[in-house]
């Protein structure tokens, strides 16, 4: 999977506080879909009379690979969202400071 690449949070672009909600709006359903995984989670009791003696442990085990994957993403999503709120903050401590908007030379 490639790398999410972060913006660069301009006078031109959309505005940090609106890139990082839209991260949100991202991770939310992401870890909704992460505790309805946990809570769907297969039993072995589930699992009995089967040929496969270890469907029960396969089947767990799918699970929570999509379980650790969705973690993955969430956690992606969130070092995203906070690259993102960096760069804004850093930017307007910046401007702040005396430094002209696009100036990245501290004053």
């Amino acid at each position: 999977m490639e790398p999410l690449v972060t913006p660069t949070v301009n006078l031109n672009g959309t505005d940090r506080q609106s890139l990082v909600d839209a991260v949100r709006r991202i991770m939310d359903p992401l870890r909704t879909a992460q505790e309805a995984v946990s809570q769907a989670m297969p039993h072995n009791r589930d699992y009995h009379m089967q040929e496969d003696q270890h469907a029960g442990f396969k089947a767990r085990e799918a699970f929570r690979e999509r379980w650790l994957l969705l973690g993955r993403m969430i956690g992606e999503f969130e070092a995203y969202a906070v690259a993102i709120d960096r760069q804004g903050r850093e930017r307007r401590l910046h401007i702040d400071e005396g430094g002209m908007p696009g100036d990245r030379e501290a004053s």
